[in-house]
C-alpha cells in the first residue's frame, strides 16, 4: 500500500542526461500516479552535439533552400517530440534558470514564478572553460552550442571567400586548441573540405593551411596510443600540421602566445581546450569538485542532500575502477541521467538506492570525409565501415528518443546537407 504523496520532478536541462532522465521516469511503471515530471530548458530543442561539428563545417556551396535543413539535424524540438509531451506525460518549460535554492526546494526562473520540487535532476551541462586565459575567451571560437557552430562557419565562409579564385593569395592560418574529440572531428572536417576546394580550383593548395596545438603528447591520448596514432596519421593526410606538448599563455586579436616564449599568428582561432560546469552550477552552493562540477555520492545524490542529484558535464564522478575521471562522452551522460531516474523511483518506493556503474561499448570518431576511427571491446576499425558504423549510432541515437519515422526525417534532413561535404 502507498503512502507516499504525488512527487514534483524538475530536470533542469534538456541535453543527453536531462532527456534522458526524463524518459527512463517516463517508462517507470505508476509513473502517472506517483510523480509529476518537469523537463526545464532555456532553448525549444534538444542538441545532438554529437553532430554539431557538421554544422560549424557544413559545405559553403550549399543551396539557399537547404539553408534551413543546417541545424535541422542536430536540433530536435522538444515540444515536437510526441512520445515526449503528450503519450508520457512529461512537461517541457522552456525559461531560463537564475538559480536554485535547495534548502526550500525551489527553482529561481528569470520573468516566471520559482518551481517547487520534491526531487531536483541538475544536468545543465558544460561551457567552454578558459583556465584564466587572457583574451582567449574574447577572440577564439568555442564549438558547444548552435549559434557557436554557426559563428565559425561564418567566419570559415569569410576566410575561403577572401582566396576564392586568388592566383597568389596571401595565406591564412586556422589554429584548433585541443586534440579531443571535438578538436579532431573539426579538424578533420575542415581540412577534407579544403581538400576538396583546392582539387576543384577554387582555392590554391597552402592558402588555408590548419595547424592544432596539443598540451599532451598527441591527438586522442586518452584513447590509447593506437587510436591517438591513427587519428594523427589521417590528419597529417589531410594535411594538417601539429604543436604538441604547447600550451597558450595569452590571446591577442590575430595572435597567441605560447607556453615557450614564441608568438603563433591566426586567421580563425577554434577552442577545443577544454570544458567546466555550467556557471549556474558553480554558483548555487552545493558541494564541487574537479572542473567546477558537482560532488556526487556513487548513487548521484549530490553530496549533503537527499533530493538533488547531477548528471552529465555537470557531474564529478571517479570511475571505481580505473581511479580516473569519467570522460564527459554522451553515452556516459545518457546512463547517468537513467541511474539518477531509477534511484528517484526507488527512493520514492523506500528502496536501496543502485550505484553508478559507468560503461560504454566503444566510440566513433570522423576524421574528415567519410572516414572514422571506431573502437568496441572486441574490434578496432578505420575507414568507410567505420563511417557507417557511426551514421548507424547517430539513427541509433535519435529512434531512442523518438519513433522511427520522425528518427529517419530527422536523420535525413540533416544528411541533405551534411553529406554534401564528404
Amino acid at each position: 500500500m502507498k503512502t507516499h504523496l504525488r512527487q514534483q520532478v524538475v530536470i533542469l536541462g534538456g541535453g543527453f542526461a536531462g532527456l534522458a532522465a526524463a524518459l527512463e521516469l517516463a517508462r517507470q511503471a505508476g509513473f502517472r500516479h506517483d510523480y509529476n515530471v518537469i523537463l526545464v530548458d532555456q532553448n525549444c530543442y534538444h542538441l545532438y552535439h554529437g553532430l554539431l561539428y557538421e554544422v560549424a563545417t557544413a559545405g559553403f556551396n550549399i543551396n539557399p533552400q537547404d539553408l534551413a535543413y543546417l541545424h535541422g539535424g542536430v536540433c530536435i524540438r522538444l515540444k515536437a517530440l510526441g512520445e515526449l509531451v503528450t503519450k508520457r506525460q512529461i512537461d517541457f518549460m522552456q525559461v531560463t534558470v537564475t538559480g536554485v535554492d535547495w534548502r526550500q526546494q525551489r527553482v529561481v526562473c528569470d520573468q516566471q514564478a520559482d518551481l517547487v520540487y520534491s526531487q531536483l535532476v541538475i544536468a545543465l551541462g558544460a561551457e567552454a572553460a578558459d583556465y584564466g586565459i587572457p583574451g582567449l575567451a574574447q577572440y577564439s571560437f568555442p564549438l558547444g552550442t548552435i549559434p557557436e557552430a554557426l559563428a565559425i562557419r561564418g567566419r570559415l565562409q569569410t576566410l575561403v571567400a577572401v582566396q576564392r579564385g586568388q592566383p597568389h593569395p596571401s595565406p591564412k592560418r586556422i589554429v584548433i586548441v585541443g586534440g579531443g574529440f571535438t578538436g579532431v572531428e573539426t579538424a578533420g572536417e575542415i581540412l577534407h573540405y579544403l581538400r576538396r576546394l583546392q582539387r576543384r580550383g577554387v582555392i590554391v593548395p597552402g592558402s588555408v593551411t590548419v595547424e592544432m596545438v596539443e598540451g599532451g603528447e598527441g591527438v586522442m591520448r586518452a584513447l590509447g596510443p593506437r587510436v591517438s596514432e591513427m587519428a594523427h596519421r589521417r590528419l597529417t593526410a589531410l594535411g594538417a600540421t601539429f604543436r604538441f606538448n604547447t600550451r597558450i599563455t595569452a590571446v591577442q586579436p590575430s595572435t597567441m602566445t605560447l607556453d615557450r616564449g614564441e608568438s603563433l599568428g591566426y586567421d580563425l582561432l577554434l577552442w577545443a581546450g577544454g570544458i567546466q560546469a555550467n556557471r549556474l552550477v558553480r554558483s548555487i552552493g552545493l558541494p564541487l569538485a574537479g572542473r567546477g562540477q558537482l560532488s556526487v555520492e556513487p548513487t548521484l545524490q549530490v553530496v549533503g542532500t537527499t533530493n538533488v542529484w547531477a548528471a552529465g558535464d555537470c557531474l564529478a564522478f571517479t570511475d571505481p575502477l580505473s581511479k580516473q575521471p569519467i570522460p564527459q562522452i554522451a553515452p556516459l551522460a545518457i546512463a547517468a541521467g537513467r541511474t539518477v531516474a531509477r534511484n528517484i523511483v526507488r527512493r520514492l518506493h523506500g528502496r536501496p538506492l543502485r550505484r553508478f556503474s559507468p560503461a560504454y561499448a566503444g566510440f566513433v570518431i570522423p576524421v574528415g570525409g567519410m572516414y572514422a576511427i571506431a573502437r568496441t571491446h572486441w574490434f578496432l576499425l578505420s575507414g568507410f565501415l567505420a563511417w557507417l558504423l557511426r551514421k548507424l549510432v547517430d539513427f541509433n541515437y535519435f529512434t531512442s528518443i523518438m519513433s522511427w519515422r520522425k528518427a529517419w526525417r530527422v536523420f535525413i534532413r540533416g544528411a541533405r546537407v551534411y553529406l554534401k561535404n564528404d
